[in-house]
This record gives C-alpha cells, sequence and structure tokens, in this order.
C-alpha cells in the first residue's frame, strides 16, 4: 500500500504540513481499478475534522477554492446554476464534506447548491488525522508557537522607538545662571 500510494513523495509536502500547522489530514480512498486502497494527504489549510474526545474522526469539512471556469468545466448540468452574471467573482469556493454515510460537495456562495453526492460505501469515516502532541490538544504549528515571541519583540521595539523620540523631542530644561 506504501508503494502504490506513492508515500515516500507524499511525505515533503505532509511533513511540512505537519510541522507548520500541527496537523495532517491524510486521506483512504478506494481504488477500484487496482483494487487497493490508496492513502493520499490532503491539503491542512481549509480541513476542518470532527474530532471526539477519544481522538476519533467522525466527519470533516474541507474548504476548497476552484474558479467558476473549472467548476463549469467539471459539473456541465450545473454550470447554468454556478454562472452569475451579476458577480465579478470568478473563484468560488466549494465545502466537502465526508462522514460515514456520505460525501458531499456544495457551493455556499450560490445558496448552498449540492453539485455532488454519494455513499460512502464502506460505512467507515476513511480520514485519519495526524496530530502534532500538545499539552491540551489543540493543533499548533510551528508559527503558533513563535507568535507571541514574535509580537512581544515588536512591542519592545515599538517602545524603545517611542521613549528615544520622547528623549530627542524633550524640551531642554537649563538652570537661570547658564
Amino acid at each position: 500500500i506504501i508503494d502504490f500510494s506513492d508515500i515516500q513523495t507524499q511525505m515533503f509536502t505532509a511533513a511540512d504540513r505537519y510541522v507548520s500547522y500541527g496537523f495532517v489530514p491524510a486521506q483512504i480512498e478506494i481504488d477500484l481499478d487496482n483494487n487497493m486502497p490508496r492513502i493520499r494527504f490532503l491539503d491542512s489549510v481549509g480541513c476542518y475534522p470532527i474530532v471526539d474526545r477519544f481522538g476519533k474522526v467522525h466527519g470533516m469539512y474541507q474548504r476548497i477554492k476552484k474558479s467558476l471556469a473549472e467548476l463549469m468545466a467539471a459539473y456541465p448540468e450545473y454550470a447554468h446554476l454556478l454562472y452569475d452574471k451579476d458577480s465579478t467573482n470568478t473563484m468560488l469556493e466549494i465545502i466537502r464534506y465526508h462522514d460515514k454515510d456520505q460525501d458531499i460537495l456544495f457551493v455556499p456562495q450560490r445558496n448552498n447548491l449540492v453539485i455532488d453526492r454519494a455513499p460512502n460505501p464502506i460505512g467507515e469515516v476513511m480520514i485519519r488525522i495526524i496530530q502534532r502532541p500538545s499539552l491540551d490538544s489543540e493543533s499548533r504549528g510551528q508559527f503558533d508557537d513563535v507568535l507571541a515571541i514574535q509580537v512581544a519583540k515588536a512591542r519592545y521595539a515599538l517602545l524603545s522607538l517611542e521613549a528615544a523620540t520622547k528623549a530627542v523631542q524633550a524640551p531642554l530644561v537649563a538652570p537661570r545662571d547658564v
């Protein structure tokens, strides 16, 4: 399965997302042509897993941006509903929802238009989350760890600059005998 899914190539970006965002979602897909499961790592940005207190995934929302032209080409039967002559926005947001019962693709910007729905033949959530360890079970990436330190450094620099400005622009007070 590891060679078939090309895990070695996917691990470079998955490791980067693991460190940067604090978690990586992986999806197990059914490949009917080869009669084998295929593992695919998803982009952490825009993925919102539904996880219980024991760490079991019950579903996941994934936010994807696609151009209007791509969507109309992929789903020509919905092209007349996707196209909006008044809208200048050529990028549309698609939400993909996956759970043990179904997969749904819908477009929130078009009154939650469902463009694809498929039952889940396995009857099990095919998403796993690889999460970075933390003290409070919250996903935190490398950026989150240094954010407070960078904010404190920036605040200190601003205070130093303000103190220097006040020192330079302070009125001179001299005794009368000078």
